[in-house]
């Protein structure tokens, strides 16, 4: 970047900034600050002080008889705006950076850090502090400790976290998550997370012949739950988001396989899918479940949105359905959210 102001030729590149004066002397000349990476985008000058525009510290003020000390005059807030996942309780809000495409394709991998915000006061955990998790996709907080919070790392396991420190990182190397490809920073996809009400926390994993796994409060054992017998094509493809029903109900949403149903008071397996029994499913690539106030399970597909009134039947009846919301729009009766991309 090069700017003019003040008479005077401010060059800035990644590594230096550089500033001439109007005969093109070098009067000044930054290069390292103070504990910060070299990773400058601009800079201006006024007065005796230096702005400068950096990658991700964002504004900094220096001067060249003060550097290489520095002040940072952005507003506290999250280590990067690519946030990917936000979970929430009252006063504090956690962020994972994590990503993959609308194919569940991490690549490339990233390797960024988490943000919690409490009050109004910001933490940002660096990458280089939680050992080594990659692409940190989901957050899931313990409602009975919330100091204990657990983030789904796509590429590579799943990393719990107590008091903002790294506590345990589940892998294919200490524990019983499949890993595709032993010893690789891209071995498992582990994505979602929910806790029920007895303090269980639910995992899925895609790919794999073992889609949910279960922690017991107070344990470090990921149990393998066996869900393949009922549904063999399960592990074809990747698993989604994990929502429970107040009876502690276990709901899945998958790439392939629709909306696959587990309850462990009966280890009953279900399976709601548009080639399975007529279910009303717009698609079977399911990305959303959120339960409502009443105990409804709203669905939220690639092409559409519906929803299941009574979720548990789903283990006790046959032919359950799904139902379209119907809205009124300029005198017409038409589905909410409906697309005409559907497959």
């Amino acid at each position: 970047d090069m700017m003019v102001n003040d008479n005077q030729l401010v060059v800035t590149t990644p590594e230096e900034i550089r500033v001439y004066d109007s005969s093109f002397n070098l009067t000044g000349n930054i290069t390292q600050l103070q504990d910060i990476d070299l990773d400058y985008n601009t800079a201006l000058i006024q007065g005796n002080d230096i702005y400068i525009g950096h990658e991700s510290e964002g504004l900094l003020r220096t001067s060249v008889t003060t550097s290489p000390m520095f002040d940072i005059l952005s507003p506290d807030g999250p280590l990067l705006n690519k946030i990917f996942n936000i979970e929430s309780i009252p006063n504090e809000l956690w962020i994972a950076f994590g990503e993959h495409n609308i194919f569940y394709n991490p690549f490339p991998q990233s390797a960024r850090g988490i943000s919690h915000l409490v009050g109004d006061e910001w933490t940002n955990i660096p990458y280089d502090s939680i050992v080594g998790a990659l692409d940190l996709v989901e957050v899931t907080i313990n409602p009975d400790n919330t100091e204990e919070v657990y983030f789904s790392a796509f590429g590579s396991g799943l990393l719990k976290l107590e008091n903002e420190s790294p506590t345990m990182f589940f892998t294919g190397e200490n524990s019983n998550i499949f890993d595709f490809t032993p010893g690789s920073r891209d071995g498992s996809r582990i994505n979602g997370t929910a806790f029920d009400s007895a303090g269980n926390l639910y995992i899925s994993q895609g790919f794999t012949t073992t889609a949910l796994y279960r922690i017991s409060p107070g344990s470090t054992t990921l149990e393998p739950i066996d869900l393949l017998e009922q549904i063999p094509t399960l592990g074809e493809g990747l698993l989604a988001e994990i929502a429970i029903d107040r009876n502690d109900n276990i709901y899945i949403a998958t790439q392939v396989q629709g909306l696959v149903g587990y309850q462990p008071s009966t280890n009953t397996v279900a399976q709601l899918k548009d080639d399975v029994g007529g279910a009303g499913l717009p698609d079977n690539d399911i990305r959303a479940l959120k339960f409502d106030l009443n105990n409804r399970l709203w669905i939220g597909s690639t092409t559409g949105l519906r929803v299941l009134f009574n979720p548990p039947s789903i283990f006790t009846e046959d032919n359950v359905t799904v139902n379209p919301i119907i809205i009124e729009e300029n005198g017409v009766a038409q589905e909410l959210l409906f697309t005409w991309h559907r497959k």
